[in-house]
């Protein structure tokens, strides 16, 4: 299960396994580039840019709950067909393959929803590498990649033209919006009242009222009587 934890500049998800324990921490990188070619993925390999383009590459990096990277994604583009996710030590990635995955069939974002003769889905493949000597759970990194591949499909059906989420937008603007009115709205009522009490009188006559009330609820304070002079005689 994931669960989106709050941050302003970042998308950072938490995994958590079947018995509610945080097992890894997923992090969302967005990287613009203003000038690319339609079909290239990668800056490292000569391009035509003379329909070059703005493009959006994304990055899915899986850590421990202490901070420490384990695997990533390599940065592939918006709509991009194929994606791996490999091992992540020391700021390196690609060390040791986990998972591929691969678009089957022609379709981008939800198309996959419509009903057609050919197949559209993500298809997940290990390596004989990637296999570990472990019970299949979230500490298992195959399966923590089948959960980020997941989550990255489910997240591109809703990505906007550059690149950011903005489900549910509307409902949270609203929500500041009515928060801030709320406050708003208690600041101006109790200034009211205060300036009402002023030109009535109300606030010296609840004075008089609560000193009234402090002598009749408090206990007295005892009267300290003072001792006669002892003068001496002779």
């Amino acid at each position: 299960e994931f669960v989106e934890s709050f941050s302003i500049n970042k998308y950072i998800f938490d995994l958590y396994n079947c018995l509610g324990v945080k097992r890894y921490t997923v992090e969302e990188s967005i990287v613009k580039v203003d000038h690319m070619a339609a079909k290239a993925h990668s800056t490292m390999v000569d391009h035509d840019l003379s329909n070059s383009r703005e493009a959006i590459f994304y990055r899915y990096t899986i850590k421990n709950p202490n901070g420490t990277a384990v695997a990533a994604t390599q940065l592939f583009r918006m709509g991009q067909d194929m994606v791996n996710l490999t091992t992540y030590s020391d700021e390196q990635v690609g060390e040791k393959l986990i998972a591929v995955a691969q678009r089957s069939g022609h379709w981008k974002r939800d198309q996959w929803r419509q009903c057609t003769g050919n197949p559209r889905a993500w298809d997940v493949t290990f390596p004989e590498e990637a296999k570990m000597q472990t019970v299949a759970t979230v500490q298992d990194l195959r399966v923590a990649a089948a959960a980020v591949i997941t989550m990255m499909a489910f997240r591109d059906e809703e990505a906007g033209s550059d690149g950011f989420q903005h489900v549910g937008q509307s409902q949270m603007y609203w929500s500041l919006f009515s928060s801030f009115f709320m406050v708003v709205s208690i600041a101006v009522v109790f200034v009211g009242s205060l300036v009402l009490c002023k030109s009535y009188g109300i606030d010296k006559k609840l004075r008089r009222l609560f000193f009234r009330l402090e002598q009749v609820v408090l206990p007295k304070r005892p009267a300290m009587l003072r001792r006669p002079t002892l003068r001496p005689t002779y």
